[in-house]
């Protein structure tokens, strides 16, 4: 059964390996470009299955003979042929210079080597070689042995490629095989149809962007993350050729041994696109079921009960591995208890943990905030010493300026009694009434000054008002003076005298004039002056009460110096005391800043002692939480596990119900039915074997050269 799993899985790896290829090809051979873009995807394909086959070391000669075709059939998206082509590998062992070959190809060219061929005249080629391997391509229209059909739906209406372009929907696309290989036979007198064994291997590609839900029947999806590789395996005809739908049961119903004759897949799709699907076809379906080993009817007898055999030990190891599901679901619910309760205390151990943390962080804040004012206390020690440095001198120098002013405070007394002496008599004079009489004369001719003033200054008013006087009219004349002269009219000196009699005139006005605005002037201003007696002369007595008033505050300071004398003097008793006091605080200075540098150092190791303490809570209350987080992912974990656990008791008690129905109803009865007709069967299987080597080229081979084919199907793309 094993060799069947890998050999499946081994065309399915080609199919995936062909698929990622062309969906992601590198370089491309120069010569397959000079045909345009299907040598292209033809060379691509083919170095994907050389490098699977492990034929692409390109050795110089291969070490045995055989000719290898590989047929590419190119179909639209509707599956509709477009072009066959033909890779061919031909071997030459010998590394003779010719080799012979036979082929039905068309445009036939070396791709590999550096060889040359040339027809023969009788159907065939003669190709001149370097000693090395032959490679080549050519075109083919021969029909398929199997045809591919490739039909689509779309939320159940059949639909073309060309519809399913961006489409939304329910997709489901069917790979369909017709083999066209039937051949009629006579077994034990009954004419019967085999089939060539072709094994069919369909595969595409799908973007996991684009297309979700993707079931196969008949094959296998694998999801890499960005795209899904789907691929399915149908041999078509096989079930015929080997008579195996014949088979009925004891109430005549057909037994359905499940070999599949195509590939369905569906998938639910938006904005559908598809690069290409691509079916890989081999007529080696016995080889690839492990049957091609089978020589003779002992053979599958001998195969037969080992099928049976290997059903007993299945049946066996269904049953213990449904006892050890039962215990396995028993145990995974003491299981579940235990990481409840495991999960329940670690909530609460992180609960603490985290106030614990809460509580060390506000600890190691106090202690930090402790630190910081004594090392602000510390920062300030120096100042504090010079400050009390600063007082003391201060208080020496403030005691000696008390001094002095005690010193000077008898000339203060004696300044303040001789003000208030002052005041006193100035006081007595102005209540004199010989002193009042004074001022009331005073005030009377000043008074008549002033009214003289005023007279006077009307007068010159007067006088300049009417005094004749024409600056111009004056030059006129003293011009037309010194004109007379000039002329003879009159005398110079004449002219000249009356000339200066008119300047003096001019110089008369200037003085009149200047002393009528000088008189003006004094007039006003002494007006101002009487005022200002008259103001005095009427303000005497509030002079007098002012006076008054002054003499008795004069009094007081007088009183006031002499308490003020006596203050002075106590306070320089007090700042005497409070100089000695300062000095014994300086003396005390020194020691007191050692004692804040111990304090500062043990405040300092009180923060990072908290500061530790918090650390090591929040790293405590981290582990805790995660521990509890850890058990709750456990507790949810061990939950699935149950339930998993739950469901595979479950699924055993199916699976051997299964496997011991599938015993009773299938197996068993199958080897009783091939058995009873044993011969009928292998002789069908002996056709088919014998019939699967007739087919080994699709292009023709030389006689007597071990030929092999293998057919790749390529669908073009929708919407790409």
């Amino acid at each position: 059964m094993m060799k069947q799993l890998k050999r499946v899985l081994a065309l399915g790896a080609v199919v995936c390996l062909v698929t990622s290829n062309v969906c992601g090809c590198g370089s491309v051979d120069a010569q397959a470009m000079d045909r345009g873009g299907v040598d292209e995807e033809i060379l691509i394909l083919q170095n994907a299955v050389d490098e699977f086959a492990g034929s692409s070391d390109m050795m110089k000669h291969s070490d045995t003979a055989g000719k290898e075709e590989t047929v590419y059939a190119i179909l639209d998206a509707d599956g509709n042929p477009v072009e066959t082509i033909v890779s061919t590998w031909l071997k030459n062992p010998q590394g003779a210079a010719e080799v012979a070959d036979k082929t039905s190809l068309t445009d036939v060219r070396a791709v590999k080597g550096n060889v040359e061929y040339a027809k023969d005249g009788e159907g065939g080629i003669v190709w001149t070689t370097d000693g090395s391997d032959i490679y080549y391509q050519g075109v083919s229209d021969k029909e398929f042995p199997v045809d591919v059909n490739i039909s689509y739906e779309l939320d159940g209406r059949r639909v073309t490629a060309k519809e399913l372009e961006g489409a939304d929907g329910h997709l489901k696309i069917t790979f369909s095989y017709v083999n066209k290989t039937a051949k009629e036979i006579v077994v034990h007198g009954e004419t019967c149809t085999i089939y060539q064994p072709f094994i069919m291997l369909s595969g595409l590609m799908l973007d996991n962007e684009n297309a979700s839900n993707i079931e196969v029947e008949g094959g296998s999806a694998v999801n890499n993350g960005d795209n899904t590789m789907v691929f399915g395996i149908a041999m078509p005809g096989l079930k015929e050729s080997l008579g195996i739908d014949d088979l009925k049961d004891d109430d005549g119903k057909a037994y359905d041994l499940n070999i599949p004759e195509e590939v369905v897949v569906e998938a639910d799709v938006k904005d559908f696109s598809l690069l290409m699907t691509l079916t890989v076809a081999s007529n080696s379906a016995l080889e690839e079921l492990g049957l091609d080993n089978i020589d003779s009817i002992d053979d599958l007898k001998s195969n037969i009960d080992k099928l049976t055999d290997g059903m007993n030990e299945i049946i066996d190891g269904t049953t213990k591995l449904n006892d050890g599901a039962g215990e396995l679901s028993d145990g995974t619910g003491e299981l579940s208890d235990g990481v409840g309760r495991l999960s329940d205390g670690a909530g609460e151990l992180a609960d603490g943990a985290n106030k614990v943390s809460d509580g060390a962080v506000q600890v190691n804040e106090g202690a930090v905030a402790i630190k910081d004012g004594i090392h602000s206390l510390k920062d300030s020690t120096p100042a504090l010493a010079s400050g009390i440095g600063s007082l003391a001198a201060g208080a020496n120098d403030l005691t000696s300026g008390l001094n002095t002013i005690i010193s000077n405070s008898e000339g203060l007394n004696a300044g303040a009694a001789q003000v208030a002496d002052g005041l006193g008599e100035l006081n007595a004079a102005l209540n004199d009434p010989a002193a009042q009489e004074q001022i009331a004369g005073l005030v009377s001719g000043s008074a008549q000054f002033a009214e003289g003033l005023n007279s006077a200054a009307a007068g010159l008013s007067d006088i300049t008002t009417n005094f004749v006087y024409d600056e111009t009219t004056i030059a006129t004349l003293e011009s037309a003076l010194e004109g007379y002269a000039a002329a003879g009219v009159i005398d110079a000196d004449m002219a000249q005298g009356m000339i200066q009699y008119l300047e003096g005139y001019k110089m008369m006005y200037g003085y009149v004039s200047g002393a009528s605005d000088g008189v003006a002037v004094l007039a006003q201003t002494y007006g101002q002056i009487d005022g200002g007696i008259g103001a005095v002369a009427g303000n005497m007595g509030n002079i007098a009460y002012a006076v008054g008033s002054l003499s008795d505050g004069a009094g007081q300071v007088r009183d006031g110096v002499a308490g003020y004398t006596a203050g002075v003097a106590q306070a320089a008793a007090g700042v005497s005391a409070l100089n000695e006091g300062l000095a014994s605080l300086n003396a005390q200075v020194p020691t007191l800043v050692a004692g804040i540098e111990a304090l500062a150092n043990g405040a300092d190791s009180l923060a990072n002692g908290t500061g530790e303490l918090s650390s090591g809570a929040r790293e405590l209350a981290n582990g805790a939480n995660e521990l509890h987080n850890g058990t709750g992912e456990l507790r949810d974990g061990v939950s699935r596990l149950l339930d998993g656990a739950a469901q595979l008791l479950d699924g055993t008690d199916d699976l051997k119900e299964g496997v011991l129905k599938y015993n009773r109803e299938g197996i068993q009865k199958l080897a009783e039915l091939v058995n009873e007709d044993l011969e009928k069967y292998y002789d069908r299987f002996c056709e088919v074997k014998e019939y699967a080597k007739e087919y080994g080229s699709f292009a023709g081979c030389e006689e007597g050269v071990e030929c092999s084919v293998k057919f790749i199907y390529k669908t073009g793309s929708i919407g790409k």
